[in-house]
């Protein structure tokens, strides 16, 4: 319900299925982001970005257009995320104190598991696509935002994420500061203080 959110500032749905979420839940969420100015991120793969979200309440308050054919799956190859312009000027993006943030994302891993979805939606932020994989309208769009009434919403659709936090040669502090900016960023249109 709507007061069982009241306390939170931002909700992440984390590899959700269809089923999993009923329309009287997707309506709590939108009302939530829309209305109580808070932050909705759901993260996962080709399972939780699905066609059967098409026309959804949840697609409608998310910043991408779900993919109704999402192609062929199980074939996926080692990609690299290319993060846009915008995102590297965004201070959500910021990751580094020594040297340049945008040196220290081009070092990320490779990932292979990624959510298809059509495009991003227009006034929505892009802040990243897949290296070779096109869509009907561009690069697959791996990560973007929305304002979505009083709140934000956000998608991740890399299914291992996670594989950079423990990548040999990566730090994980980027990581971890990465998430703490991402969750500050997706609450600050609430009016309470937030700490992580």
């Amino acid at each position: 319900s709507l007061d069982e959110l009241a306390d939170f500032r931002v909700v992440v749905l984390s590899n959700l299925r269809p089923i999993d979420l009923d329309p009287a839940q997707q309506e709590i969420l939108a009302r939530f982001c829309g209305e109580m100015g808070g932050g909705l991120l759901m993260i996962g793969g080709p399972a939780t970005f699905d066609s059967s979200w098409v026309d959804s309440r949840l697609e409608k308050l998310l910043p991408v257009v779900f993919s109704a054919n999402p192609g062929v799956r199980g074939l996926d190859r080692a990609f690299r995320m290319q993060v846009s312009e915008e995102a590297l000027q965004h201070p959500v993006f910021q990751i580094t104190d020594r040297g340049s943030s945008r040196e220290a994302w081009a070092q990320l891993p490779p990932f292979t598991q990624y959510g298809r979805v059509d495009a991003a939606k227009p006034g929505a932020e892009i802040w990243a696509v897949h290296q070779t994989d096109q869509g009907p309208r561009g690069p697959r769009v791996l990560m973007a935002a929305q304002r979505y009434g009083a709140g934000l919403s956000a998608v991740l659709t890399i299914q291992n994420f996670w594989r950079w936090r423990l990548a040999k040669d990566s730090d994980p502090q980027q990581f971890d500061r990465f998430w703490r900016q991402l969750f500050r960023f997706l609450s600050e249109a609430g009016r309470q203080d937030v700490s992580i």
